[in-house]
């Protein structure tokens, strides 16, 4: 019997800690690049530009609930897996900026924008 050397591994799919689905909408309306999307009752737009993840908009429904958690664990997984690093741009809210770059580990790109790195 002759074994393959080519096989690949089987990645084990991903579950957020809530076991929420990442949900792809409809390209966004006025600039069809961005994309919305949903996981739980977070939605938002995202598009992948230059080996980037990045996101436009960022819509917590039903704040409380974690579901935020689950929406940021999908793309740094993703992230992390591609090789992509993970932005999140004009930001109008001041203490969500202060909130991803103390508590979630992101840097400052601009004064209106974050990045993580997993490349």
């Amino acid at each position: 019997m002759v074994k393959s050397e080519n096989k690949k591994k089987l990645e084990k799919p991903f579950r957020s800690t809530h076991n929420l689905p990442f949900e792809v909408g409809e390209p966004f309306r006025w600039d069809p690049t961005y994309t919305n999307f949903r996981v739980g009752t977070v939605t938002g737009l995202w598009k992948t530009e230059d080996r980037s993840y990045v996101i436009l908009a960022i819509l917590n429904h039903q704040p409380g609930n974690h579901h935020l958690d689950d929406m940021f664990e999908w793309f740094e997984n993703s992230a992390r897996r591609d090789g992509y690093s993970f932005k999140i741009i004009e930001i109008l809210e001041k203490r969500f900026m202060d909130h991803l770059i103390n508590k979630r580990g992101f840097k400052e790109l601009t004064s209106n924008s974050v990045v993580k790195l997993f490349t």
